[in-house]
């Protein structure tokens, strides 16, 4: 079986997020493999479509979070 990717996106460092997705991964996946790949910093279109092109190739999850000020 593939392993569950999980993309975390962020505008900030993304630690929030990574310790939600983390945490729901680990209560919900029943294989309990999956990988975590942290994309901080996100402040752009062009990137989050590159993470969604990335993402869309492989059994995985988007998590984010945004704060909008």
């Amino acid at each position: 079986m593939e392993n569950t990717v999980i993309y975390v996106v962020s505008d900030s460092l993304g630690e929030t997020a990574e310790f939600v997705a983390r945490a729901a991964a680990i209560q919900f996946n029943a294989n309990g493999t999956f990988e975590i790949r942290r994309v901080p910093y996100v402040n752009n279109r062009a990137t989050l479509e590159e993470v969604m092109e990335e993402a869309s190739g492989t059994c995985s999850i988007i998590a984010y979070t945004l704060v909008i000020p």
